[in-house]
């Protein structure tokens, strides 16, 4: 959220009137306090989805207009200094990541796109996240939209995806045998102290902590809601392409993902544009 007037991030965000209702609920805040979650609707098909993006947009641009802000879409607050916008406000889990992260959560003024693609339980979504992480790197490549922030040029079309990549849970997922062995990995982790519970786990690609999906968490939130349409139709379109390879015994990634962290790391520097060919 961003004053109108002098163009800054605000941490006013929980002050959206209850009359941007949707879906029964208020729009929720997040770490950083001038950052607003909203969830949209289940949708079949990306027409559907990009009306509802923009319905909900505009919604919340109303919702904030007669606190003086306004909403924008974007991966990072160009303008925004590290340290202006506090993260405290009371929720445990985010008072948490405060003191088990320290500085790090200064950095976090970023936003970006979650995408569930729906699976029959969550076996299969342990499965299917093996199969589509090779081609995770893709995604924040296409959507990267944050180039910008504190004040300046980053030199990365992408600073969302190069910043939550700092976290310990984030990055590219492993692969697991099935759910149980998922699972008890992630008991282990909370377990550590490292993360507070299961929400907490920040791979790129995941099962779903309490919905039957998988989960894409790594791309940045876009000003068009038509690229974050198409992420959504080119997640759902991975994620059917793996469970069809696994009911077949097609499926399988040979369990390498070590690479996929470095062309994370390049997909988030270049964008879709750059090409290593020419240097």
């Amino acid at each position: 959220m961003f004053d109108i007037e002098s163009g800054q991030p605000v941490p006013r965000a929980y002050a959206l009137p209850r009359g941007a209702e949707r879906h029964g609920e208020t729009f929720t805040g997040e770490l950083p306090r001038s950052v607003v979650e909203s969830d949209s609707g289940a949708h079949a098909s990306p027409d559907g989805l990009f009306g509802d993006l923009t319905t909900t947009r505009a919604r919340m641009d109303r919702a904030a207009a007669p606190e003086g802000q306004a909403a924008v879409a974007a991966g990072t607050a160009p303008p925004a200094r590290l340290g202006t916008v506090p993260s405290t406000d009371g929720d445990p889990r985010h008072a948490h990541l405060t003191d088990e992260y320290g500085r790090l959560v200064d950095e976090q003024l970023i936003c970006g796109v979650h995408v569930h693609a729906d699976v029959p339980d969550r076996v299969m979504a342990v499965r299917a996240v093996c199969v589509v992480a090779p081609w995770l790197p893709v995604l924040p490549a296409l959507s990267a939209s944050s180039p910008y922030g504190p004040g300046a040029d980053t030199g990365h079309a992408s600073r969302h995806t190069a910043v939550r990549q700092r976290r310990p849970t984030a990055g590219p997922p492993g692969c697991f045998a099935g759910a149980q062995e998922y699972d008890r990995v992630v008991d282990e982790l909370v377990g550590s102290g490292v993360i507070g519970d299961p929400g907490m786990i920040c791979d790129d690609l995941r099962p779903s902590d309490h919905l039957p999906t998988v989960e894409l968490r790594v791309c940045d939130a876009s000003p068009h809601a038509e690229t974050v349409a198409m992420t959504a139709e080119l997640h759902r379109a991975l994620v059917a392409d793996a469970l069809d390879r696994t009911e077949t015994g097609k499926a399988g990634c040979g369990g390498n993902h070590a690479w996929l962290r470095a062309a994370t790391w390049r997909a988030a520097r270049s964008g879709p544009e750059d090409d290593p060919s020419t240097r």
